[in-house]
């Protein structure tokens, strides 16, 4: 049954496979989801010229040793991907298997983000996708961040507007002594999370490494140090993308208001209501437990 072929690949790359090859890449796509924070890739975005986890050409893949590669390709809205990730011991090989004898411009994997989502359907519920992952650790990575901030506040005895101005973004060439000061701060809290989380990828330097500054920052990150910013950075969006579609506004929202500012934007104001405050609480509670983030 394993080596049963399933003919065409799909419409990838139109050779066949059997269903162990397809098993496999399917695994190793989510590998990449959840420990990259690649988007999965779909043949719409293929056309815009936008890449993803499975629509990786063998020449965005660059091998830097055994179980290391640098991720280079141009994603959604015309960001450019450039991620160097440390691969486990199982995962290198079968990458190095599914590009053996392909042509720079082949794809990788031969498969569609529609056969990843049935993966992940099999594994975690009839109503599981892989946007969820990127929600999933988007949320998270805010959720540990602002934890730190927290504890930021009560070491350095920061006020409402100043944690406002780390949540947000500080320009990262500014100068003057009081946003120094913040940077020092932002960063401080950044290196917390990296160490707390140990993610499988090289995140920029000049988030978490005092005193460095971004030598060629890019326009849509503004070369800004922060809480979104640095969210932003891990999953190659706009801070403003981030905070719209990526992260569960409870996560954000109940801390703002603890630190004394309305963060919700006028969209939010309408779909919650002055009064509704109570009622989200009690569901983000439930989502929290669910997701094992309680």
């Amino acid at each position: 049954m394993e080596n049963q072929p399933m003919g065409q690949a799909n419409g990838t790359t139109g050779t066949r496979i059997t269903v162990a090859e397809h098993m496999r890449a399917c695994g190793t796509v989510v590998w990449l989801l959840h420990h990259a924070l690649l988007n999965v890739g779909s043949e719409p975005s293929l056309r815009r010229g936008a890449h993803g986890a499975t629509t990786l050409q063998v020449r965005q893949i660059i091998w830097l040793g055994p179980h290391r590669v640098r991720l280079s390709f141009p994603g959604r809205n015309g960001v450019r991907w450039d991620r160097v990730v440390n691969l486990d011991a199982d995962v290198a090989p079968a990458i190095r298997g599914f590009v053996q004898g392909k042509r720079p411009r082949d794809r990788v994997f031969p498969i569609r983000c529609d056969h990843v989502n049935r993966y992940l359907r099999c594994a975690g519920g009839p109503s599981m996708h892989a946007q969820q992952l990127r929600t999933y650790h988007a949320g998270s990575y805010m959720e540990l961040y602002l934890r730190h901030m927290e504890e930021a506040r009560r070491k350095h005895k920061l006020t409402a507007g100043e944690l406002k101005r780390i949540f947000r973004g500080i320009g990262a060439r500014a100068t003057d002594g009081t946003r120094r000061r913040l940077i020092g701060i932002a960063q401080e809290i950044a290196a917390a999370v990296v160490a707390e989380a140990k993610p499988r990828f090289e995140i920029p330097a000049f988030h978490h490494v005092a005193g460095t500054r971004p030598s060629k920052a890019r326009r849509w990150r503004k070369a800004k140090i922060g809480a979104l910013p640095f969210v932003a950075s891990l999953l190659h969006a706009t801070p403003r993308a981030v905070r719209k579609n990526d992260i569960d506004p409870r996560i954000v929202l109940s801390r703002c208001a603890q630190w004394g500012w309305d963060e919700r934007s006028s969209r939010e104001k309408n779909r919650w209501g002055e009064d509704g405050d109570a009622e989200w609480d009690e569901e983000w509670e439930e989502d929290r437990k669910a997701m094992g983030l309680a």
